[in-house]
């Protein structure tokens, strides 16, 4: 199985899954355990208080406590989400390629044609 299927039925799950109780899970256990509970953005790092760590703050891991990692849903959902909106992204540009590669041979062979020649 591609990756590309793999990611598109985490983000089906995760999308069915969702209000399923697992960040309120995850607040019980990270108020009683010292992990990090990685999260998208600012507004649910503030739901975690000072276990809540954001994908953008990854860039400047370093001098952090090392400890547990506990991924809320939500995160998994954006990561999947972008994931996929990327793979939509490159496969158009490969399309878009690879059509102007065969508008490309196509004007090569009419020139050929007309001029009698070939390359």
């Amino acid at each position: 199985m591609k990756i590309r299927d793999h990611i598109k039925n985490l983000f089906e799950f995760l999308l069915q899954s969702r209000r399923s109780g697992t960040t309120t899970l995850l607040k019980k256990i990270a108020d009683v355990n010292n992990v990090w509970v990685l999260v998208p953005n600012f507004e649910m790092k503030q739901e975690f208080g000072k276990c809540g760590i954001t994908l953008e703050e990854l860039k400047e891991v370093r001098g952090y406590q090392t400890k547990p990692i506990l991924l809320d849903n939500y995160t998994l959902l954006e990561l999947t989400e972008s994931t996929l909106q990327e793979f939509k992204t490159l496969d158009e540009y490969i399309n878009h390629l690879s059509n102007l590669t065969k508008n490309i041979k196509n004007m090569i062979n009419e020139f050929e044609q007309k001029h009698n020649t070939h390359f």
